[in-house]
């Protein structure tokens, strides 16, 4: 009889320390929420923003790629088990993602072609940001912006809505990670791109709340980036 209440003790125990432990599968890495973390993500985003002020001085794919591979790396390091749980991909949300891309895709260009009508020198201005985003291999350009989207997604829809969402829920985090999102690239030194990220990263955390996962945006951000920026440009 004394054995079989120790066992179930130890049963008992061990199954409330897996229960105490599940929220947060990184026991190891840094909590989401503490401060040191956050500043961390800071950082992170205050670095991209610096390096993507070299924009039109230099081959910017290879001014921002291997920074983006270098955070990534360390985000999924930290966060693997987190981070990793969103990128498992099932079959609605890929259908999501296929569908949201390609709608932001079919409406970029007439949202586009108004905008031009309001704002005549919109042409001149979005013709300038092609130019300095042209300066590479097509081929090239592609693989660094699978790079430059899945390290956006897994900062800005992953490490910043995890610390954020433990703090201000929801709302609240999504709306500061699209505003910290649009800041960062307002390194470009450009309002239209900031206008840009605001617009489609609120779109993209939608669909990262919706799904709870990051597979969803991250399939909209690699149909609309590589189609309206490189194959297809709005001009």
């Amino acid at each position: 009889m004394t054995v079989d209440v120790m066992r179930d003790t130890d049963e008992h125990s061990h199954a409330t320390t897996r229960d105490d432990v599940e929220p947060d599968l990184d026991v190891h890495a840094p909590p989401a929420r503490s401060f040191k973390y956050s500043l961390m993500l800071l950082a992170m985003s205050v670095a991209w923003a610096a390096l993507l002020g070299q924009f039109g001085r230099g081959n910017i794919y290879w001014i921002m790629g291997p920074y983006a591979v270098a955070m990534s790396t360390v985000l999924l390091t930290l966060r693997s088990e987190s981070l990793l749980r969103t990128l498992h991909p099932n079959a609605r949300n890929v259908a999501i993602g296929c569908a949201v891309g390609v709608a932001m895709t079919v409406a970029t260009y007439p949202a586009f072609w108004l905008a031009q009508q309001r704002f005549p020198q919109l042409t001149a201005n979005v013709a300038q940001l092609y130019r300095q985003s042209h300066d590479e291999a097509l081929v090239i350009a592609l693989l660094w912006v699978v790079v430059l989207a899945a390290a956006e997604e897994l900062l800005w829809r992953g490490a910043w809505v995890e610390a954020l969402t433990a703090r201000f829920g929801a709302l609240g985090a999504g709306t500061l990670s699209v505003l910290i999102y649009a800041g960062a690239q307002l390194g470009s030194r450009s309002f239209i791109v900031c206008l840009l990220a605001i617009c489609c990263g609120a779109i993209w955390t939608v669909e990262r709340y919706y799904t709870r996962s990051l597979v969803a945006p991250l399939i909209s951000h690699l149909i609309w980036t590589p189609t309206t920026i490189l194959l297809f440009p709005v001009t």
